[in-house]
């Protein structure tokens, strides 16, 4: 009777931590719910691409000019000494009309071997008829006015090659910045018109790219044309130049 008694105690005391076992399961399952890794759709955004371009029209305030002195003779020596005056000429004569040292850089100097190939009962056989010697720079000029003037100057003294002439200005970064000032508000711009179409309003910018580039004037000039400015007065125009800079953007937008 008494191992009887022992034993029903110890199913009841049993019972009772079950039951405050379930208790606490109930009470645990009532408070929040544990956190969960967000879902995919949580992680995405809508988003919007659009570009956008900015343009400044300026006028050139700088000029650059590349011609050159071309000789030639039998002797390599002959040709560069030949060369080397000339080009001192050419370089003083537009250093007289205002250019200092920092405008004149050389860009390229040459020396070709010239040949004359023959047939003969031996075989094709080649010598050397001539050396030729090109000396090119490159002027920057600030006043454009004396353009014309330089370039006269310069066939005077000697110069017989010339590329071209193309305008710049000197301030382009500064300019640049405002044509790329005006790119991001034309994407804005642009992003605005097509979310308000869509029902909904930007909300962030998620990327921004840009580049940009800039139409400048250039005159190609030969040989014959530096001939033809020995005779008569050369007539330069800078006209304009367009600085363009392009942005491509991707804005987050949400519903309205």
């Amino acid at each position: 009777m008494k191992n009887s008694n022992t034993l029903l105690i110890i199913v009841v005391v049993l019972m009772v931590l079950c039951t405050a076992a379930t208790g606490a399961l109930l009470l645990k399952g009532q408070g929040s719910a544990p956190a969960t890794a967000p879902t995919q759709a949580q992680n995405e955004r809508n988003t919007l691409a659009v570009s956008g371009t900015g343009k400044e029209t300026v006028n050139p305030n700088v000029g650059y000019i590349e011609l050159g002195v071309e000789t030639n003779d039998k002797d390599v020596k002959t040709a560069q000494k030949k060369n080397a005056d000339t080009m001192a000429d050419v370089v003083n004569a537009v250093k007289a009309l205002g250019l200092e040292d920092a405008d004149v850089q050389t860009t390229r100097y040459n020396i070709y071997p010239r040949y004359d190939y023959k047939v003969t009962a031996e075989g094709e056989k080649q010598e050397i008829t001539h050396y030729e010697v090109q000396n090119m720079i490159k002027l920057r000029v600030k006043d454009l006015g004396n353009l014309g003037k330089i370039i006269d100057a310069a066939t005077e003294a000697g110069a017989n090659q010339a590329n071209s002439v193309y305008f710049d200005v000197l301030d382009r970064e500064s300019v640049y910045n405002n044509a790329l000032t005006n790119a991001v508000e034309a994407a804005r711009q642009r992003a605005e018109i097509i979310a308000a179409a869509s029902n909904l309003k930007i909300v962030g910018v998620v990327s921004i790219n840009e580049s940009g580039s800039y139409n400048y004037y250039a005159r190609n000039m030969d040989s014959a044309y530096l001939a033809m400015s020995a005779k008569n007065s050369t007539p330069i125009e800078a006209g304009e130049m367009d600085i363009t800079a392009n942005v491509n953007v991707v804005f987050e937008v949400a519903p309205k």
